[in-house]
């Protein structure tokens, strides 16, 4: 990776780094970007592309309206905004 790809990069991930620390992440991105060439040396003429090697199945319950018969009990103590209804910060 050149140097001008590089100061891209840590513009995107708004990082700022000393000398010592941007030389040695500068080579652990080209290790890393070295072990995508060696996946690419691979021959894989031989084989069928495969997007999931694993059947999916969905798992998802059907989607049902409920009426809750206390709704406006449930809500009683909600924070309100706009319609929405807010929950704890995380």
């Amino acid at each position: 990776m050149d140097d001008e790809d590089f100061d891209r990069l840590l513009r995107n991930c708004r990082l700022r780094l000393s000398e010592g620390e941007r030389a040695r992440m500068k080579a652990d991105v080209d290790s890393v970007i070295g072990y995508f060439g060696a996946i690419d040396a691979v021959d894989c003429s031989g084989f069928e592309e495969s997007r999931h090697p694993v059947e999916v199945e969905g798992r998802l319950r059907p989607d049902e309206v409920v009426e809750f018969e206390n709704a406006d009990a449930i809500l009683k103590g909600a924070r309100v905004y706009r319609f929405y209804i807010l929950g704890p910060m995380v």
